[in-house]
């Protein structure tokens, strides 16, 4: 769903998309997010997406499966890789490296991928409050959250460029107009004192090569 958004922003600001696609390791949410592009995008936005299931640390062999493609030809071919709340599931695996591998992998030279996942020091997450105050036990493996030092490392070893690596937002998907408008005017003061502990991860790298 994040792609159907993408591409809708793209095509509003004149930047050409020629393919784009969407993975996702449930059928579930792929079924979702066909039905997203279905009912918000235009018909020659639609033709340029497509959906596959899979998993993130084998991305390049379960994408070549699902489009029917040599995964050699998928290799170097990306010019953009973007993960939204998925790689904190590679590092509760143990696949953080072959997450960040496989990124390097289907990216062309100078080409860039931007994870966005959650930030291990945001002390409002619901689990963390139901956990603090609630008494509820959690199973810590499944429910780790690894630092902004563990979501970079990984792309450092993989041989990438690190181009940023930081904490950011502080307004929740399920904030109304008006705790939007009241947390982004706070934001700027909030990044000044207590940036560290802001909601979300960002990692920015870059694949070394021709831009």
């Amino acid at each position: 769903m994040n792609l159907v958004n993408l591409v809708s922003f793209l095509t509003k600001q004149r930047l050409n998309v020629e393919r784009a696609i969407g993975a996702d390791f449930s059928p579930v949410l792929i079924q979702a997010a066909q039905r997203e592009a279905h009912n918000y995008l235009a018909s020659d936005e639609r033709e340029k997406i497509e959906f596959c299931v899979s998993l993130n640390e084998t991305l390049g062999s379960d994408l070549a499966a699902a489009l029917d493609e040599p995964e050699a030809e998928l290799r170097n071919s990306f010019e953009f890789i973007l993960g939204v709340n998925t790689i904190r599931y590679c590092h509760r695996a143990g696949k953080e490296r072959d997450c960040s591998q496989q990124i390097y992998d289907l990216l062309a030279p100078g080409g860039v991928c931007v994870v966005i996942d959650m930030n291990d020091r945001f002390p409002a997450f619901r689990s963390a409050l139901k956990k603090k105050f609630g008494g509820e036990k959690e199973n810590e493996e499944e429910c780790y959250l690894p630092s902004l030092a563990e979501y970079t490392a990984p792309f450092v070893q993989a041989g990438f460029e690190v181009l940023r690596s930081e904490n950011f937002c502080w307004i929740p998907h399920s904030a109304g107009p008006g705790m939007t408008r009241l947390l982004r005017a706070v934001s700027p003061l909030l990044n000044l004192v207590a940036r560290s502990h802001a909601m979300r991860s960002l990692v920015v790298a870059r694949k070394p090569g021709a831009a």
